[in-house]
C-alpha cells in the first residue's frame, strides 16, 4: 500500500486502487469490448506524460536560459510511457482529445512525443519489446525514463499463434506464463508499473464472465480490476487484492473518465 503509484488520470478509478497504478508491480485490467480498458490505458499515458513535460517546462524555466539548452541538447522528450499495441487500438487523436478537453492543448504534441508505441502483430515481437527494457544499461538508455508499460491486449497474439485443442492451450498458457513472468521482472527491476488488459469470456450457464487465461495472470498481478457494464452504466471492481473500497461506476467523456 506504501509503494509509488502513478495516477490514472480519474478520480474514481484511482481511488479504488489506492492512488493509482503501483510501480514495481503488475496491473491487470479485463472486460468486454467497450467497457473502457483501452481507455484507461490512454489515460494513464497522458496523465504520466503530462505530468512529465509540466515538470520538464518548469525545470527549465527554473534554471534559466543555458540549462534549458543542456536539457533541449538530450533527448528531448525521452518516452515516459511504452505502449505495445497488440490489436491496433492505439489511438494518438484520443489522446489529443483528451489533452484539450482537459486545457492542456498547448502541450498536446510533448505528451504524444513521450509515449512510445510498439504495434506488436506477434508474440516474438512483445517478447523483444519486453527484453530490451530489461537489458538496457542504467546509464544513458533511451528508456531510461520511462516508468509506465502498457500491453494491450495481452492474451491477443498467444491465442492467435497457438493451435486448437489440449496440446495448443498448453503451449499457449506455458508460453503466456513465461511472459507475464518476464513482465513481473521488469516491473520490479526497472520500478515501472505495468498494465496489461484482457478479454473475458462467458462463463456459460452462470453468466457471469470470466477472464481469458486468467489463473495465470492473477499468480503475477498485484491488482486485477474489472471493468464491465449494466446498461449504459459502466463499472470497475478490485477483485484481487481484497480491499476495503474495491467498486465505482463511472462514464467515458471527452476529458475521460473522471
Amino acid at each position: 500500500m506504501s509503494c509509488t503509484r502513478i495516477s490514472t488520470g480519474s478520480t474514481s478509478i484511482d481511488y479504488i486502487l489506492a492512488g493509482g497504478l503501483p510501480r514495481g508491480s503488475v496491473t491487470d485490467v479485463f472486460g468486454a469490448a467497450g467497457t473502457g480498458k483501452t481507455q484507461i490505458a490512454f489515460q494513464t499515458c497522458y496523465a504520466l506524460s503530462f505530468d512529465f513535460v509540466k515538470q520538464k517546462g518548469k525545470g527549465e524555466r527554473e534554471g534559466g536560459e543555458e540549462e534549458g539548452k543542456d536539457l533541449r541538447s538530450q533527448n528531448e522528450y525521452p518516452p515516459r510511457a511504452v505502449f505495445i499495441d497488440c490489436l491496433g487500438s492505439f489511438r494518438p487523436e484520443r489522446i489529443a482529445e483528451i489533452a484539450r478537453a482537459r486545457g492542456t492543448s498547448k502541450f498536446e504534441d510533448e505528451i504524444l512525443k513521450s509515449i512510445f508505441l510498439v504495434r506488436a502483430r506477434s508474440v516474438s515481437k512483445m517478447k523483444d519489446v519486453t527484453s530490451r527494457l530489461c537489458e538496457e544499461e542504467e546509464e544513458g538508455g533511451r528508456f531510461n525514463n520511462c516508468r509506465l508499460l502498457v500491453v494491450d491486449d495481452v492474451t491477443s497474439n498467444f491465442i492467435s499463434e497457438t493451435g486448437r485443442g489440449e496440446e495448443g492451450l498448453m503451449r499457449r498458457q506455458s508460453e503466456l506464463a513465461l511472459y507475464i513472468r518476464e513482465l513481473a521482472f521488469l516491473a520490479r527491476i526497472k520500478d515501472v508499473a505495468v498494465l496489461i488488459t484482457n478479454s473475458v469470456r462467458s462463463s456459460g450457464d452462470k453468466e457471469t464472465e470470466v477472464e481469458a487465461t486468467g489463473r495465470i495472470l492473477s499468480m503475477y498481478s498485484l491488482y486485477r480490476l474489472h471493468l464491465g457494464k449494466r446498461g449504459k452504466i459502466r463499472f470497475a471492481k478490485v477483485v484481487q487484492p481484497l480491499t476495503r473500497h474495491s467498486y465505482s461506476e463511472f462514464e467515458i467523456r471527452s476529458d475521460g473518465i473522471p
